[in-house]
């Protein structure tokens, strides 16, 4: 169509800018807008007025209806909770902790999730791999020139020092933002008319590309040089498609047909498993087709490395720029660096977790504290009037404590019952992991209270050296 057109007409253009030498490298740079948009702007001004109007409002009405016999006596009003005295700012208190816990169990866990990814068995070993990627298509190669070039640029790159094994692979490589899928009919189920198949992920590869990679074969052979253009068509499955559509018995031999082209090819080998996109997926249904049999323009160049897989990225792009000078790579990076693009959302999310955490366990401390502060100035009287009797310090400081620690123990409580809920929701993102791992909540659970700690030992010692003839003498 006219879209194709356009592409097309866009590539050789570019190819022609390549071979003049201006274009050598094409990037696709990711940046984010952080400019002020005046919609966000006005939705938090206000939220920010909203609260601060519900902020004043309640101590606005109790001002309104003041008690003047209770306020002389120093007393505050407040309901009895479980035999204790809870006051409204009581209960905001406890309200943030509770929100501060969920906030610190749901960052635990994204943390060890992600710690886990990184640490994932993804199928095969990603260091010591590095790819480069480009078009002979921009170049206007012929089909048969484009498999020659294929060919030498693995062999240039196959002499480099410290690599073990090249390959090429279309039109995607794990963990890259590349997929395809193609409609197949397999020998072992009935289609019926009109029905087109089944969509399975597919790609085209070299002889050796499971080796590079280190992919086990499980079943039967890889592709070698007899699987060329005109002989048989040939392919590879993965073991969870073996297992799906040939239960019980081996996939070798089978057929699969090709809905698009209605070619038909022969199964030849079996692969283990492998991850292609993410560490959370699943084993999913994979056909690898010989790249001889299916020529394609685009491929990923891989080779593998007993060294710095990134300086072998470098090499290989001067081999493959000396081989054609007007060459558009259009990626050149290590599998390592690829495996960890993958798992940038996932990064961020924990991140921004652990960020908020940190703040809402900052603001909860700061309440705490505010709370007991507040409580111990309304009750210097008391604690004068206790010492004088005969109070030793640590009493009034069990005392003091007591109180901080009674509203972060029923905010943790209510937050525990959140957390576990939030926890089974975000089940679905973690890997390796459990929603009640014992690490993530011990951890959210000794961070608040060591925040909540240290916001009750201040005015706890406070407490503790109010002198009893000052307090007493104190209007």
């Amino acid at each position: 169509g006219a879209e194709d057109r356009t592409r097309r007409r866009a590539q050789h253009e570019l190819g022609s800018f390549c071979r003049r030498g201006v274009v050598h490298e094409v990037r696709a740079d990711v940046a984010l807008d952080l400019r002020l948009d005046a919609r966000v702007l006005t939705f938090t001004l206000a939220v920010a007025a909203c609260t601060g109007m519900l902020a004043s409002l309640l101590p606005a009405l109790k001002a309104s209806r003041p008690d003047v016999a209770g306020d002389l006596r120093g007393e505050t009003p407040a309901a009895r909770v479980g035999g204790l005295r809870w006051a409204l700012r009581d209960g905001l208190v406890v309200a943030q902790v509770a929100l501060t816990s969920v906030l610190l169990v749901v960052a635990g866990l994204l943390l060890r999730s992600l710690g886990a990814s990184e640490r994932a068995d993804v199928g095969f070993e990603p260091r010591g791999l590095a790819a480069v990627a480009f078009d002979t298509d921009m170049m206007r190669y012929e089909p048969a020139r484009g498999l020659e070039f294929w060919r030498t640029a693995r062999a240039r790159v196959e002499a480099l020092p410290g690599v073990t094994h090249v390959a090429t692979v279309t039109p995607t490589l794990p963990f890259t933002l590349n997929f395809s899928q193609q409609e197949m009919q397999i020998d072992s189920r009935a289609y019926a008319p009109g029905q087109r198949g089944d969509t399975i992920e597919q790609v085209a590869v070299s002889p050796g590309y499971l080796a590079t990679l280190g992919v086990r074969l499980l079943e039967g052979r890889d592709f070698g040089p007899s699987d060329s253009a005109g002989a048989p068509d040939v392919a590879i499955v993965n073991e969870t498609m073996a297992r799906r559509y040939w239960p019980g018995t081996s996939a070798l031999g089978h057929t699969l047909r090709t809905v698009t082209n209605g070619r038909t090819y022969r199964i030849v080998g079996v692969n283990a498993d492998h991850k292609t996109h993410g560490v959370l997926e699943q084993p999913a249904p994979f056909v690898y087709f010989a790249e001889a049999q299916r020529p394609v323009r685009y491929n990923f160049l891989v080779a593998r490395t007993g060294g710095d897989a990134r300086e072998l990225v470098n090499a290989m792009r001067r081999e493959l720029l000396a081989l054609e000078p007007g060459l558009v790579v259009m990626d050149a990076n290590t599998m390592d660096a690829h495996l960890a693009a993958s798992l940038l959302p996932a990064r961020i999310g924990a991140l921004l977790a652990a960020g908020f955490g940190a703040l809402g366990t900052l603001l909860a401390a700061i309440g705490v504290y505010g709370v007991i502060a507040f409580s111990v100035a309304r009750r210097t009287k008391e604690i004068g009037l206790r010492m004088a009797l005969g109070a030793e310090p640590r009493t009034v400081l069990a005392m003091v404590l007591g109180q901080g620690f009674s509203l972060v123990g029923v905010g943790l409580a209510a937050g525990a019952a959140l957390a576990a809920g939030a926890a089974f929701a975000l089940r679905g993102l973690l890997y390796g992991i459990t929603p009640l791992d014992p690490i993530a909540w011990l951890l959210a659970a000794a961070a608040m209270a060591v925040a909540a700690g240290i916001a009750n030992v201040v005015p706890a010692r406070r407490a503790m050296r109010v002198a009893p003839t000052t307090a007493l003498r104190t209007d």
